[in-house]
């Protein structure tokens, strides 16, 4: 009989053990309301039409409203964190204006600030000084004349190139020293974002090559053979692979054709082959960015700043929003230390740049221009990596 009640007792336990191990978990979870941030409080805008990407951060659905005739927000709702891009028309009168754009979501707003300049030559002139040149920007063009060989001069993009995978579009960022960075690792086919470090020949055009869209992330070099030929540059049969000549640039002329990266040979006129040419360039700090200083053919730096030639490091020349602008105003080039992409790895930002070219050494590695605090040379190497693109026009 012991030995009965002992086999109930062990039957009573097991059941209950089954019983409780079957009982299956139960887990609340709680979705996490994001509050609403806005990348920027405040826009600051030239006379000029102009554009700005303001990033939306938010868990809710937004709508983003503006009274003002002369600004236009674009997207003007969304759902959850994405971005929006604030254009103003150009401001041809003497007086500056000021609006805003209520960016809100069903439980709290944020206020956009937008301030836009007047046109200072709408009311006369009042004679001239050297704190400001005349270089002007059209069409996403400097208008400040480099020499890339003996018998030719182009101007240089506003700013380095941009994608936008989700709409397709294609422009140049809105100032010299803007760059993407670190955000580049978000680069695939759907990304809203931008991104600005592209593998060798990414065009968008079907070259042959088994990676051509410039969101591509293949870490195999073989992939970006354009026409699937190493032997294969930028130009010729295969100019299409450059992305100026391929793309509209919505910034910049909005029409195929009008613009191409550099050869080296002609990276190489601009660094060291034209006249001074050791003196036009240097490294230096913008608004708190690193990068390579261009200045134009026979420049002659405002009294205003200070320019050294060559420093060496990026901590000589360092200058302020308002001594750029100067700069600027005179034609000064600012190449940002951006750094480079492999798959969706980035590295270097801050550190050093690296500018596509559209050659090949030696028909097989494409070419690029580098940089970082101390040397200024050009390397070649896989097609794989994703660099930084500065278009250039004819004159």
């Amino acid at each position: 009989m012991k030995l009965i009640r002992n086999l109930i007792m062990l039957g009573i336990a097991g059941a209950m053990f089954t019983a409780c191990g079957d009982e299956p978990e139960v887990k609340v979870t709680k979705e996490e309301t994001i509050p609403l941030e806005l990348s920027k409080s405040e826009l600051n805008f030239s006379e000029t039409a102009q554009s700005e990407v303001v990033t939306v951060t938010t868990s809710e659905s937004w709508v983003a409203e503006t009274p003002a005739e002369w600004l236009l927000v674009s997207p003007s709702s969304g759902d959850g964190t994405g971005s929006v891009t604030v254009s103003v028309t150009e401001n041809d009168s003497d007086v500056s204006r000021e609006s805003f754009v209520n960016i809100s979501t069903a439980s709290e707003t944020k206020v956009l600030v937008v301030v836009q300049l007047a046109d200072e030559n709408e009311g006369g002139d009042d004679g001239g000084n050297d704190t400001e040149g005349n270089v002007t920007i059209e069409n996403g063009a400097i208008k400040a004349e480099f020499s890339i060989s003996d018998s030719e001069q182009i101007y240089f993009s506003q700013g380095n190139l941009q994608y936008q995978a989700s709409t397709g579009t294609w422009r140049f960022a809105e100032h010299q020293y803007d760059m993407i960075g670190n955000a580049n690792a978000a680069i695939s086919s759907s990304y809203s974002g931008w991104i600005d470090l592209f593998g060798w020949g990414t065009s968008g055009w079907n070259s042959g090559a088994n990676a051509y869209q410039p969101y591509s992330t293949s870490t195999d070099y073989d992939d970006y053979y354009v026409g699937g030929d190493k032997n294969n540059d930028l130009t010729g049969s295969y100019a299409n692979a450059d992305w100026g000549v391929y793309n509209k640039i919505s910034n910049g002329g909005n029409s195929a054709g009008m613009w191409r990266t550099l050869t080296i040979d002609e990276w190489n006129y601009v660094i060291s082959g034209r006249a001074q040419a050791s003196r036009l360039k240097g490294q230096g700090r913008v608004n708190n960015v690193n990068g390579l200083i261009l200045l134009p053919d026979g420049w002659e730096t405002p009294s205003s700043v200070k320019f050294t030639y060559d420093p060496g490091n990026y901590s000589t020349n360092v200058y302020s929003l308002d001594e750029w602008s100067v700069l600027e105003s005179y034609g000064a080039v600012f190449l940002p230390a951006a750094g480079d992409r492999y798959g969706t790895d980035v590295s270097g930002v801050g550190s050093y740049g690296s500018y596509w070219s559209g050659s090949t050494y030696d028909s097989y590695n494409p070419i690029y221009q580098y940089f970082n605090s101390n040397d200024v040379s050009t390397y070649n190497y896989d097609g794989n990596y994703g660099r930084s693109v500065r278009l250039v026009r004819g004159l």
